[in-house]
């Protein structure tokens, strides 16, 4: 197991250290909450939630009641809705500032976006078959107090956009897609289910209907061209015309074939 140790006191931390990597476990160790945990997200709730916690005219995500509940390290100037606002950025290509003044209600639901998103991303490339990565932290699966925590659950109960989009990932059995770059999009199965499955797992791309079957008995990988059996730039990657597909979709339905995939 790969464990990560946050420890400012350096002779605490090389105590914890010898312990743990004693028991055969992997180690990296860091001084402060801003070198382990700088990917982490303040991951915004439902409105449902916000509405029941801000009073009235106290709007997010400028509102102090807001900000006070947002996770920080003592030791910086940021939070970590700083940190999901970069991938803000990458991910939608607008400023999140901007949106955040000029339109609060779509700059939470955004965020709420990205958040998953990246997330799921993380445990994607954790879970493909030859990965190198060594998995991703889930700092905590449920806040302390209603706003935007690390939680994948509000302190009500209630799952937030996150969990909705890492739970297909992280499934036991699941099928995902990985944008390679200039290499494509890829298809994964993984089946961490001990009991075998006579089913595969049929990869159907409209409007041919070309195909092709993956073992869901073991892990596998296969990119889109290789199905289709032609170039594709279906990750939009090459850029040298305009989009063939505008989105791929994965359908986890149980049938006759297992499961079907269909890109249009």
């Amino acid at each position: 197991m790969r464990i990560l140790i946050i420890e400012d006191s350096d002779s605490i931390s090389r105590m914890i250290e010898a312990l743990v990597s004693g028991r055969g476990h992997v180690v990296t160790a860091v001084p402060s909450g801003s070198k382990g945990l700088e990917l982490a997200f303040a991951n915004v709730p439902d409105q449902t939630t916000i509405d029941e916690f801000m009073g009235p005219g106290q709007i997010p995500p400028t509102h102090p009641r807001w900000k006070e509940r947002v996770p920080r390290d003592n030791s910086v100037g940021w939070d970590f809705e700083e940190v999901r606002d970069h991938y803000f950025k990458v991910i939608t290509g607008e400023d999140p500032f901007t949106v955040r003044y000029s339109e609060p209600a779509r700059y939470l639901e955004l965020s709420r976006m990205v958040s998953g998103v990246v997330m799921a991303r993380t445990f994607a490339e954790w879970r493909r078959p030859g990965s190198s990565c060594n998995g991703g932290i889930v700092l905590m699966l449920r806040d302390l107090w209603p706003g935007g925590g690390w939680g994948l659950i509000d302190s009500l109960g209630r799952p937030k956009q996150a969990l909705r989009a890492v739970k297909p990932v992280l499934a036991p059995a699941a099928v995902f897609t990985t944008d390679e770059g200039l290499n494509g999009l890829w298809v994964h199965v993984v089946n961490d289910y001990v009991e075998a499955s006579t089913d595969g797992i049929e990869i159907l791309e409209r409007p041919t209907a070309t195909s092709a079957v993956l073992n869901a008995n073991k892990p596998g990988s296969i990119s889109l061209d290789e199905i289709i059996g032609a170039f594709t730039d279906a990750t939009y990657a090459y850029r040298f015309g305009g989009r063939v597909n505008q989105a791929v979709t994965l359908d986890a339905n149980s049938h006759e074939n297992g499961m079907t995939i269909t890109w249009s």
